[in-house]
């Protein structure tokens, strides 16, 4: 309100009713600027209000979201732990079953070296058997050329007589 109010000047003074006027009309334009900031002041109190009680609300739900990423952490490093726990215990296993499976293979090398030992034995003592047949045939068949020689003979000689 920067303009400028001449009153008009009467006998003793500025005219009361020019003043009167104008004063009214101030006190008219106030009390339209106070209920305009009264109505913008509610307006404001009222979207204070809301935004308290949603920045409450949001302060609730951010609680509840750092809870449950404490939570979440939590159950994070309980799993990185249990995950750990089960990797050791199955490196374990692991290791002690190729243990078990070496002290086996290691049995059964030796079976199979005495396995074999024994085959080639058994062949030694075959070869021996079948060498020591084969003198005996040898000898049964010097033998039975002798003996058939001698019953031809015999035979012959039966037949002389």
């Amino acid at each position: 309100m920067e303009e400028q109010i001449r009153f008009h000047t009467a006998f003793w003074g500025y005219r009361r009713a020019h003043v009167h006027e104008y004063l009214s009309q101030l006190r008219r334009d106030f009390e339209a600027k106070r209920e305009e900031l009264i109505t913008k002041n509610r307006e404001l109190i009222a979207q204070n209000e809301a935004l308290a009680a949603k920045l409450a609300e949001l302060e609730a739900q951010l609680a509840k979201y750092q809870e449950q990423e404490q939570v979440i952490a939590q159950v994070l490093v309980d799993a990185q732990v249990r995950a750990a726990a089960i990797e050791r215990e199955a490196r374990e296993g692991a290791e002690r079953i190729k243990e078990e499976i070496m002290a086996e293979i290691a049995i059964r090398r030796t079976e199979l070296r005495d396995i074999n030992a024994r085959v080639e034995e058994f062949k030694k003592d075959f070869m021996r058997m079948l060498d020591d047949y084969k003198a005996s045939l040898s000898v049964h068949d010097a033998r039975f050329t002798e003996d058939e020689g001698s019953i031809f003979e015999a035979g012959a000689k039966l037949k002389e007589d």
